[in-house]
């Protein structure tokens, strides 16, 4: 696909096969996203060494970790929940998906050029998976959006911005603040890391101010959740605490109405965007849901 007809921003999923027995460790959004790199490398290096770049303040993608049933979202539970760490079984011949986004339009152009051709094997830790399809629209957790357009439907003097969001953590999410933890999804944990994103890769024509972290406080409210704590195993690299589950935001009675705006504006850009720590690696995998 050309640059020209690629979208700016693109939720695609991967359909995968297995091709043989095996295990992988529950928590497996980092043998993804080693696995997306080696495709990278593979066919298509210069992105490789972009994406891996130390420099660069954030990754234009999100991964997901490994999925099973065509449009389940629920993670595979583990065979073995006692086992360091939990490990989840494949079998042969078995479908799973995976999910990638991309924020750029130059990396939305390559990734579906490269999984609508050269890429036809996927390798997560000792497992082979054949990619057996792929989707962009036609799949819950896909999708394709412009800027343009998302700043269109949601800015400006005519827009009604909605007052009550919902939010589902689909994977393990948290927010990383002076070497600790943050496990829950205030408005100013959310929005604001949201709005730095959108700034980073949207067009220059596109860029909004940044706001205040306590602003989206005192114009948003939780009105509603139910979290779980988690606690992803990494084996010998440690674990990270995270949480899943729903919550709900609602406008403040005397919300203003431009900072609504951005809000609903940030809201669906998560979708491909992710929240908070570790979206390159699995983590911060979000659904929006309007209650």
């Amino acid at each position: 696909m050309s640059l020209v007809s690629a979208p700016d921003l693109l939720a695609i999923v991967l359909y995968l096969r297995a091709l043989q027995h095996g295990t992988l460790p529950a928590t497996n959004g980092s043998l993804v996203h080693g696995a997306f790199f080696s495709i990278l490398r593979e066919f298509a290096p210069t992105w490789a060494d972009r994406l891996h770049c130390p420099e660069i303040p954030e990754r234009p993608f999100t991964i997901s970790s490994l999925r099973g049933g065509e449009k389940n979202d629920e993670e595979i539970p583990p065979l073995s929940p006692n086992s360091y760490p939990p490990l989840i079984h494949i079998n042969h011949g078995a479908e799973y998906w995976l999910r990638i986004s991309s924020l750029q339009q130059d990396l939305t152009s390559e990734l579906l050029s490269l999984f609508s051709g050269d890429a036809a094997q996927i390798k997560l830790g000792q497992v082979d998976f054949r990619i057996i399809g792929l989707s962009i629209q036609h799949h819950d957790r896909a999708g394709t959006a412009s800027y343009d357009n998302l700043a269109a439907s949601c800015l400006g003097e005519a827009i009604e911005p909605l007052s009550l969001l919902g939010l589902r953590f689909l994977s393990a999410t948290t927010f990383r603040s002076q070497g600790r933890n943050r496990l829950f999804p205030l408005p100013s944990l959310i929005f604001p890391q949201l709005l730095r994103r959108w700034n980073l890769f949207c067009p220059p024509a596109f860029r909004l101010d940044q706001l205040k972290a306590d602003i989206f406080d005192k114009n948003l409210m939780v009105s509603g959740y139910h979290l779980m704590t988690r606690h992803l195993r990494f084996g010998l690299h440690g674990q990270q605490l995270g949480f899943t589950g729903y919550c709900e935001y609602q406008a403040a009675r005397h919300a203003d109405i431009d900072v609504l705006q951005v809000t609903n504006l940030l809201w669906r850009f998560c979708f491909f965007s992710g929240i908070g720590y570790g979206t390159p690696k699995g983590m911060g995998q979000v659904a929006t849901i309007v209650p």
